[in-house]
This record gives C-alpha cells, structure tokens and sequence, in this order.
C-alpha cells in the first residue's frame, strides 16, 4: 500500500527506492538456485531447512500457516492489533476466520495483561508484530506467550534480517514470517518465507507438501501508480482482497538473498552512527525509545502533534524528506466486520501522531547522517511532539 501522501517534485530522501529492480535486471540468472536463499533463513534463524516455506509474500506465509493451524488444530480466529496491514486482514478474511483485534502500548507491543487474557483460549491463533525494526521481548513476556496453548506467529516483515524474536525450536505451534517486499528492511521485489519453530512430524508432513515454483513472474516495467491526498481517501478507496497462497519466484529469490546480504553491509555502517544518535535524541520529545540505536530501526518513526502533523510533514517535505503515516486503525475501517467492541484509543493515537521518515539501505550512512541532522535541528527547537508523550 503505496501512502505517500505529500507530493514533491523532487526529494533528496525519499521513504523507500527501487533500486532492486535495476539490479535484478542486469544481473538475474534464472537457473539461480532457490536453496541459497532457504539456507540464510535457516541460519537466521536456527532451524532446519525443511522448516522454510518460501512463499511470494508475507501475507501469503501469514494464509498459509492460518490454513494449517485450521487443519491441525481447528482455529476460527486470528487475533491482530487494531492498528496493523490491511493485508494480513485480508488473509485472514480470505481463510474463513475472524479478525480479534487488540490494543497496542506505548512500545507498539501487545500488552501482558492482554496476553494473559488469552490463557483460556483454544481456537485461536496470535500474530505479534514487529514494528520498524528490531524487537525485544523480555523474560516475563516470552514466558506469558509460552504459558498459552494457541498458535502464534511472530512477524518478522519489518525485522528481518535485523536478530529475530525467538529463534530454534518450541514445544508449541510458534512460527515465524518474513517479506521481501519494496518497503520493508530488505527492500526487495516481493516474495516472503514461512519459518515453523516446531520440528512436529505433523508440522514437517505439512511443510513437504510441494507448491509450483513460478519460474519469473516478476514485472520489470514501471507500474502505474495512483496518489491519494490523505489516508482516508486511499483506506476508502480500498476493497478487501482475496489472498492466495503462492510460492515464491526464482527471481524474487534471487533477488531478496543479495539483498539481504547488501542490507547487513548497511547495518554495519549504520551502526557507526549509534552512539551520535542516542546522544543526539536525549532532549527530543518526538522519540520517545531513547535506548534504541538507530541501526535497529527498518523506518525511522517520530511522534508528533497530530493538529500539527501536515504542517510538519510540509517542512520536512521542502527539505526533501518524504514522510508517510503508515497504518489506519482497522477498528475504523467499517469494510473489516470484527467481533471486538474494545476501545482502541491508544491506536487512534499513534495513527494520529505518527510520522515515518526514510532509513533504508539505498541511502548510504554519511546522506542519512545528513538528514538526521537536519531533522533533530527542527525537532529540537520545537514543541511538536505528540500529547500523550507527556504522560
């Protein structure tokens, strides 16, 4: 979903690049071999290969373990925060389950109390999200998740390659999910991955069910595009779409491992601007983790005055800077039917408050240091910030 609403003739930092596409076509070999790229995420993630499902999308691996938790263990719902993709509620709809929407905190994780709300849950299955990078779920949290009896699926789509949430094998259905799409870490052309964290004989005879490999589907031609002026305009011009479980092309394979390796080159520059970051971020209030180094986030978001979020999205819009808000409240969006009837006001306002700035592995360390500086420049000599960063 394309939500750069702020139109500039020209930017200097734009939110996300194709350069991949240039790549692939100059240097594609189709005879390239779909195994390298299921061995990297083996090792990623510490598991076997035949625990890798590579699919053409995240939502794709998101239907396809729903699918399988429907067969083993009978699932009817799928719980995902309010403020999420629509195209994981699409998934969700497409597979014949109901969507449960949940509350975020003040970190975008679920909350302990909700997670222990879930004891007592049978026929369901979580999705804890990963947002804008590297996640961290402490000792007490992955013991709650480890005390429910339902699936859960860790989403790694805004993560990965960063270190993942959990990794290896769990005595209970865990699986990860990974994407390979234009906005996300790797910023490749499509496709994503499947990671089961249980080595069960019933999970491996699912997982050895074959799925016709699509040679090259990928097209190289410019896509034709359509602008919204606001998130509303684009959310209600939206149907919901069925999904459809589909492998991942060999070009898109191809492609999303040399762009994995690329990105872990541009972490380890980004990182050099880790200790000027969490120093430089002390005294601004519109980043409110002040622990997180820089080279843990895929996209660089700020929390601001939502009766000032255009305004300061047009500043930083003459600069050259492009910013989106990302997600709309899916507890809004009267298209999704959901059994939930909870307030989701914290939702409201991050969506509200939010601005996401570019930081992605096509700009290089010194062009990023030089748009940081300018946007701590601005942050610093404001009050721009989001209310409920006071509390």
């Amino acid at each position: 979903m394309d939500t750069r609403f702020y139109r500039l003739p020209n930017y200097n930092y734009a939110l996300y690049q194709t350069n991949s596409i240039n790549y692939i076509s100059h240097n594609y070999n189709s005879s390239a071999d779909l195994q390298v790229l299921t061995k990297y995420i083996s090792m990623h993630f510490k598991v076997n290969e035949n625990s890798i499902k590579l699919m053409d999308s995240g939502s794709s691996a998101i239907l396809y373990i729903i699918n399988m938790m429907k067969d083993i263990m009978a699932i009817d719902s799928v719980y995902i925060p309010s403020y999420f993709c629509l195209e994981v509620a699409d998934a969700i709809l497409t597979s014949k389950c109901k969507i449960k929407l949940y509350e975020l905190n003040y970190n975008l994780m679920p909350t302990k109390a909700f997670i222990e709300s879930l004891q007592k849950e049978q026929q369901s299955l979580l999705i804890f999200p990963s947002f804008f990078g590297k996640n961290y779920i402490d000792e007490e949290m992955l013991y709650l998740l480890s005390q429910l009896n339902i699936p859960i699926i860790f989403d790694e789509a805004q993560s990965f390659p960063m270190e993942s949430t959990i990794f290896g094998y769990y005595l209970k259905y865990w699986f990860s999910i990974v994407s390979f799409g234009r906005s996300k870490p790797c910023s490749s052309v499509g496709g994503g991955a499947v990671i089961s964290h249980n080595c069960s004989d019933e999970i491996n005879i699912y997982l050895l069910k074959e799925l016709k490999f699509i040679e090259n589907d990928y097209n190289l031609e410019k896509k034709t595009s359509i602008s919204f002026d606001t998130l509303e305009a684009l959310i209600n011009s939206r149907t919901i779409k069925e999904k459809y479980i589909v492998p991942i092309s060999k070009i898109q394979a191809y492609s999303a491992y040399y762009r994995c390796l690329s990105f872990l080159e541009y972490k380890k520059s980004l990182s050099t601007l880790d200790a000027w970051y969490l120093l430089s971020i002390k005294d601004i209030k519109c980043i409110p983790n002040k622990n997180k180094p820089i080279s843990e986030y895929s996209y660089f978001p700020i929390f601001v005055n939502s009766q000032e979020r255009y305004n300061i999205m047009k500043i930083f819009g003459d600069l050259g800077i492009q910013c989106t808000f990302y997600y709309y409240p899916i507890h809004l969006n009267k298209k999704y039917c959901t059994s939930s009837h909870s307030s989701f006001s914290f939702s409201e306002k991050i969506f509200s408050s939010i601005l996401i700035l570019p930081l992605h592995q096509d700009l290089n360390t010194n062009k990023i240091y030089c748009m940081l500086s300018i946007i701590f420049d601005i942050l610093k000599e404001s009050e721009f910030h989001a209310e409920f960063l006071e509390c």
